[in-house]
């Protein structure tokens, strides 16, 4: 139900877009944009939701393909890896790769932003802890839609009303 409301949104985009699919080691990937996009070596990495189990980077595409109009940046949506058939850490080692891509393809770590809706907000706050436990390079910019971060379900919001 899920993938065809999205559908359903996707196709009532007005924006013109463009999709180009690339496989980044392995990994599959849609870069995104629109006419009016600058080429200035910014770029946005957008992890889409899906309760880390479902979710694709053409269903899941309408946040981005509106936030690159919006931004006027490139935004890299990814095919990260998916529960069960592929569980933790699978999917958090699939964004580090791709953010460490990045940087290694002609684009600064400060030029870089991070944004992720619901399981994707979650998996952009993993990354980010281990991008710092690696000491590595951060992203200039982290967004987070109604990141799911708690998956024990113990934080005290989970109950409503909160405790």
């Amino acid at each position: 139900m899920m993938d065809k409301n999205l559908k359903e949104l996707l196709d009532k985009i007005t924006v013109d877009y463009q999709l180009e699919r690339v496989s980044i080691d392995g990994i599959q990937a849609v870069w995104i944009s629109t006419p009016q996009n600058k080429e200035d070596k910014k770029v946005i990495l957008y992890l889409h939701g899906g309760c880390y189990v479902s979710g694709n980077i053409e269903i899941y595409s309408t946040i981005p393909i509106q936030l690159a109009h919006s931004s006027q940046i490139n935004i890299l949506s990814i095919d990260y890896s998916l529960a069960p058939e592929n569980p933790f850490p699978n999917g958090l080692n699939d964004v580090v790769k791709v953010f460490h891509y990045l940087c290694n393809h002609g684009y600064s770590a400060n030029n870089i932003g991070i944004l992720g809706d619901s399981a994707g907000g979650g998996l952009a706050l993993s990354m980010l802890l281990k991008l710092k436990e690696m000491n590595a390079k951060l992203p200039a910019a982290l967004g987070l839609l109604s990141p799911w971060a708690d998956l024990s379900f113990s934080g005290e919001t989970f109950n409503f009303p909160p405790k």
